[in-house]
């Protein structure tokens, strides 16, 4: 049969202790509610809310916004280290362009001068063998100068004393002044010579007009 009264209390936690039945009810009950049931909890306890999100979500959007801000700072000091470096990069290949064309101008100009001077070159050589073959001749020339100016002074020699005589002539006469004068009137007087020597033949032979020139120009 159930008891009317209740068990006594136990008196261990003073005005907050249960009597036993009290305490196993809702000892069992707790215990069927963290087996099977999910705890409402108190008031002042943080627990998933519209409130709660909207913490997290401010707090999220905060650490997004200073993430963006730093990655936006990063990413202004890359463009311009990045723009530096551009400029940089163009000025030095304005330089190098500006080296490339003047050494491409200086070796276009040694092309040039190599070019021209292999054809100076083929300019001189020619001139060379040409002079080569004027100098051949000039020495030909010259020997031949040489042996006629050695002839000229034998014949010289010999006919000196025929020089001797004329001037000789000359001082004794009264008639010629110097050997041009006397020279001309020996060439007149040869000139005389052969007239009368064709003269003299026309008349004494009747032969044929070219044999007697042939007779006369033997005689003369």
């Amino acid at each position: 049969m159930p008891r009317v009264h209740p068990t006594t209390k136990l008196g261990v936690y003073g005005q907050y202790d249960l009597n036993p039945e009290k305490a196993v009810t809702l000892y069992t009950k707790s215990k069927l509610q963290n087996k099977f049931y999910i705890k409402t909890p108190n008031w002042d306890v943080a627990r998933l809310s519209f409130e709660l999100k909207g913490i997290q979500s401010n707090r999220e959007y905060e650490e997004v916004t200073k993430e963006q801000n730093r990655m936006r700072a990063h990413s202004y000091d890359q463009f311009r280290l990045n723009e530096m470096r551009l400029a940089n990069a163009e000025k030095l290949l304005r330089l190098l362009w500006d080296d490339f064309v003047e050494v491409n101008d200086f070796l276009k100009d040694c092309e040039a001068k190599e070019n021209e001077s292999y054809e100076t070159m083929d300019v001189e050589k020619k001139k060379q063998s040409h002079y080569h073959e004027e100098i051949g001749k000039l020495d030909s020339d010259l020997s031949f100068l040489n042996k006629f100016i050695h002839e000229y002074d034998k014949t010289v020699d010999e006919y000196k004393i025929f020089e001797e005589v004329l001037v000789q002539t000359i001082h004794t006469s009264v008639i010629f002044e110097n050997i041009n004068d006397l020279m001309k009137r020996c060439d007149s007087l040869r000139s005389d010579r052969v007239s009368m020597i064709y003269h003299e033949v026309c008349a004494r032979t009747a032969g044929p007009e070219n044999h007697n020139d042939q007779v006369v120009r033997e005689r003369v």
